[in-house]
C-alpha cells in the first residue's frame, strides 16, 4: 500500500478550499470597507468636536484659514493629539489633510471627508 494522496483526493481538497475562498472573500472585503468607513466617520466626529471647542476657547478663528491650516491649528494647539486623526484610512497618501471643516456663520457645521465624499457621510 502506497503512502500519500491520490490525484482525486487532492482535486477534492483544492475544490473545497476554492469554494470556501469564494464565500469568504466578499464578506472579508465588505467588512474591511465598513471598518474603514466607520473609522473615517469617527475621525470626522473627533475633528468636529475639536474644532467646536477651539472656536469657543481661542481668539484666533479657524474660518479664515485653509483646510490644511485648520487641521494644523487643531493639532498644534492640542485639540487633536497627533496627525493620524487628519488622515482618512481610505487615503493612499499620508498628507494628513483629508478632511474639510465646514462653517456656517462662524459656527462649525460639518466635517467632510475629501477622499470618499459620498461614502463617508455622518449625520
Amino acid at each position: 500500500m502506497s503512502k500519500g494522496f491520490t490525484f482525486f483526493e487532492m482535486l477534492v481538497v483544492i475544490t473545497i478550499i476554492g469554494l470556501l475562498l469564494m464565500i469568504a472573500l466578499p464578506n472579508y472585503t465588505e467588512a474591511r470597507r465598513k471598518a474603514t468607513r466607520n473609522t473615517c466617520i469617527s475621525n470626522q466626529k473627533i475633528i468636529y468636536t475639536a474644532a467646536t471647542i477651539y472656536m469657543m476657547e481661542e481668539s484666533e478663528s479657524l474660518v479664515g484659514m485653509g483646510h490644511k491650516e485648520r487641521l494644523d491649528a487643531l493639532i498644534d494647539n492640542g485639540y487633536i493629539r497627533g496627525s493620524k486623526w487628519a488622515e482618512c484610512p481610505s487615503s493612499g497618501d499620508k498628507d494628513y489633510d483629508d478632511y474639510t471643516i465646514v462653517f456656517m456663520s462662524d459656527i462649525v457645521s460639518d466635517v467632510e471627508c475629501d477622499v470618499e465624499p459620498s461614502g463617508h457621510i455622518w449625520p
